[in-house]
């Protein structure tokens, strides 16, 4: 039982690895300012490729997460917030951390940004 058990694992595990399931940073406040740099990205690159301009996750990724800073994605104020949440809402860490603190930020970030190809080119050749 137990080898069957291992066999198992070890395959998901070649599985997550070979279609790289886990690149994208867990929503937790722990990994906050990583989480919105990817969040971020993905927006981003879906706008611009609407747009004709391709752009790559990770090199967005980067340049986000260097960005961003403490007064943005702040772990110690995720924790704060999340666990009053969490005392009065029952939500879970992951859902208050993509809803309460990224999604909001996201959101806003988005909508009040323009994204037509010359300000994506733009972006793209700065990164």
């Amino acid at each position: 039982m137990e080898f069957v058990l291992i066999l198992l694992l070890s395959v998901f595990s070649f599985n997550a690895s070979s279609v790289k399931l886990f690149d994208k940073p867990l929503p937790t406040c722990a990994t906050i300012k990583s989480y919105l740099a990817s969040e971020i990205s993905l927006a981003v690159k879906s706008r611009c490729d609407q747009v004709g301009v391709v752009m790559e996750v990770k090199s967005l990724h980067k340049a986000f997460d260097s960005m961003l800073s403490e007064n943005e994605a702040s772990p110690s104020e995720c924790r704060a917030a999340c666990l009053l949440i969490d005392v009065a809402e029952g939500r879970d860490m992951a859902d208050c951390v993509k809803n309460v603190h990224v999604a909001p930020f996201v959101n806003s970030m988005m909508s009040g940004g323009i994204y037509n190809q010359a300000s994506c080119k733009g972006m793209q050749s700065d990164l």
